[in-house]
């Protein structure tokens, strides 16, 4: 799997919203996979997607201490989904982050998560571990995270990944603050791994991945 592009979207520093849109990476093609995570400051809403076709639910809802709301969508790619806007959609108001990441040279079909949530306050975050039964396994994490400050929570990712990208949202110069992160470990395969953390400014974190002690190498 090689990393192919990533779209952000948020809600900006003013707004609680119902719903966010992005569209998908130009350098995206049929056959790739497409991954989409939505991250709200809530307890209680229900997050949907659509446009382009209708992805499948990964995993979610994934609520930390009733403030930090995250789902994850993955689908692959035809020809009529290039250049479509995908739309992530809640039944609810609130600060709002997600991201559209495309990956090259896999399919969905036997996609493996593991989620990890992460309810006191740390600095220190451990993404979860995950059995696989490839060898040279891809990893992607997600970390969806919250910070009880206005200072935006920021991922420092394991040695052996590429940072793709991070949505950020919040009120301005006030808290809380949220941020959704993407990593990737280029492997060979396909999987999908998730860690969720809480900072000493704030709480929650969310990460996606796969694979046994993905956080270290990627490759068992």
């Amino acid at each position: 799997m090689a990393f192919r592009a990533i779209t952000l979207v948020h809600s900006g520093t003013t707004n609680q919203v119902s719903s966010i849109s992005g569209t998908v990476p130009a350098t995206t093609q049929a056959g790739d996979v497409l991954i989409i995570a939505g991250q709200q400051s809530s307890g209680v809403n229900t997050l949907s997607t659509s446009g382009p076709t209708t992805p499948s639910l990964i995993s979610g809802p994934q609520i930390t201490n009733s403030n930090n709301d995250v789902w994850v969508w993955g689908m692959d790619v035809s020809a009529d989904d290039l250049g479509s806007t995908a739309t992530i959609s809640s039944n609810g108001s609130g600060y709002f982050a997600g991201l559209l990441l495309v990956m090259s040279g896999v399919q969905t079909t036997g996609l493996a998560v593991a989620t990890t949530k992460i309810t006191t306050a740390t600095t220190s975050l451990t993404t979860p571990a995950l059995t696989t039964t490839v060898a040279n396994t891809n990893v992607v994490n997600l970390y969806a995270l919250r910070a009880a400050s206005a200072t935006i929570p920021v991922v420092t990712v394991p040695g052996t990944h590429t940072k793709d990208g991070a949505a950020t949202t919040g009120a301005s110069g006030a808290s809380p603050s949220f941020s959704l992160t993407a990593s990737h470990h280029a492997g060979r395969r396909r999987f999908l791994r998730r860690a969720v953390r809480d900072d000493q400014r704030g709480r929650d974190g969310n990460a996606v991945h796969d694979r046994t002690a993905a956080h270290r190498d990627g490759r068992r």
